[in-house]
């Protein structure tokens, strides 16, 4: 079957994104940051290989894309991170569908079952239920009536990350590709991620909308339908970063805008519905400040699709 024969159905979208993925040698293109690049010790290829984005089980082109920035992971991390999970659980495709996070199941009885929830996928955000909530809202703005239960807003949506290999710095530590340090070669490692694996995943999933975090190059619009959405949103780990004052203070923007009376009290209803579902520090110790923090990007939805 042909790329695009098909009916854009979950498990047809990630064969096709799959098989895109096989065909790219990332040992060779990533040659040029070798010396940032997390490598398997004495073999020199990306102990990380790329991954193609989790795709919920009732996802279909027109839905909703989120798109983190970078996710970096630590060398020996937990089963599913690292190459060692396809030796545990005999998938020769284990890291490609490491997003999905389904122990010893596999990704296609994932996609039959129907059945997701928020942790089973592997970006913190999306675990935390802040990305599912962001996605309901957007939903909720375009029109439609989304689900109340977060887990039922994860299996209508896909989700990755920009940047797909794990860098770090000489000393080991942990390199952001927005770092300053790494401003000299960023241009190139965009432009190889933007046309090599984040562009052919969106002409994959031909996404509705895409909601993009700070730092997604706005090029990769280029590589969308006709007609599809782009919201830039902040990335919510701010609010667990110390910067949860700035959205509860009286006297800031953010939360005046929280008050503004034009937002629906169905709404504020829905938020509420998804406070309760996110994970600690979102839903207890930063709760108010999550709740200005979706508020706010409520009316920025509503308003960039008016």
């Amino acid at each position: 079957m042909e790329q695009g024969d098909h009916d854009g159905d979950a498990g047809s979208l990630v064969r096709d994104l799959a098989e895109r993925h096989r065909a790219i040698d990332a040992a060779r293109l990533m040659l040029p940051f070798a010396d940032v690049l997390v490598t398997v010790p004495g073999q020199g290829r990306p102990l990380y290989e790329p991954y193609i984005p989790f795709v919920g089980p009732a996802y279909r082109p027109g839905g909703v894309l989120v798109l983190a920035t970078a996710q970096n992971l630590a060398q020996f991390g937990r089963t599913g991170d690292t190459p060692n999970w396809r030796l545990s659980t005999g998938l020769p495709d284990a890291p490609l569908h490491r997003l999905y996070r389904v122990g010893n199941r596999t990704v296609s009885r994932v996609l039959e079952s129907a059945e997701v929830v928020c942790e089973n996928v592997a970006m913190q955000p999306f675990e935390d239920g802040v990305l599912p909530a962001l996605a309901g809202l957007w939903m909720a703005a375009a029109g439609e009536d989304p689900p109340r239960d977060l887990d039922a807003v994860a299996a209508l949506i896909s989700a990755t990350n920009f940047y797909k290999h794990s860098l770090r710095t000489p000393s080991g530590a942990d390199l952001n590709p927005e770092e300053p340090s790494f401003r000299n070669r960023l241009s190139a490692y965009r432009d190889l991620t933007l046309h090599t694996f984040a562009g052919p995943e969106v002409e994959i999933l031909r996404p509705g909308a895409i909601l993009a975090f700070r730092g997604v190059p706005e090029a990769l619009r280029g590589h969308a339908p006709s007609g599809c959405r782009w919201r830039t949103i902040n990335d919510p780990s701010w609010i667990k970063q110390g910067m949860s004052g700035v959205a509860t203070a009286p006297s800031g923007s953010w939360f005046r805008r929280a008050q503004d009376p034009r937002i629906p009290m169905a709404i504020r209803d829905l938020v509420e519905a998804y406070l309760g579902q996110l994970r600690s520090p979102y839903s207890a110790g930063k709760r108010e400040a999550t709740r200005v923090y979706l508020l706010v990007n409520y009316l920025e939805f509503e308003s960039s699709i008016e």
